[in-house]
């Protein structure tokens, strides 16, 4: 699994300091072959003046099983964890923890473009 991001303060440094702010792209999860298998809610690796941490876990055949996403912030409430992703071994994509019980039924909603 490969993490596909877009550095945008990269991005933002190279244009006018008048240019319009722009919806940036969500950081992409791929697998080997390319196919997109998931996406991050939070910019990677950082999300100004916040910073997020991927943690990948519970590996099984080389494959993390599940990835706890982490954001360092500065602000007064500080740092906090996003919803854990976990690998869907049915549709090999990595969704949202909470998507997988019975009350967020999302595994029809593909999470990449």
């Amino acid at each position: 699994m490969h993490l596909l991001a877009v550095f945008i303060d990269i991005y933002y440094r190279s244009l006018p300091h008048d240019a319009p702010w722009e919806r940036d792209p969500l950081p992409l999860l791929v697998d080997d072959s390319g196919c997109c298998v998931g996406k991050l809610s939070h910019l990677f690796p950082t999300d100004p003046p916040e910073e997020l941490e991927v943690l990948p876990g519970r590996w099984r055949d080389g494959v993390p099983r599940e990835i706890q996403l982490k954001v360092r912030s500065p602000a007064v409430g500080g740092d906090y964890h996003l919803p854990r992703l976990r690998l869907d071994v049915k549709t090999h994509l990595y969704r949202p923890a909470y998507a997988q019980s019975a009350k967020f039924p999302d595994h029809d909603t593909p999470p990449c473009p």
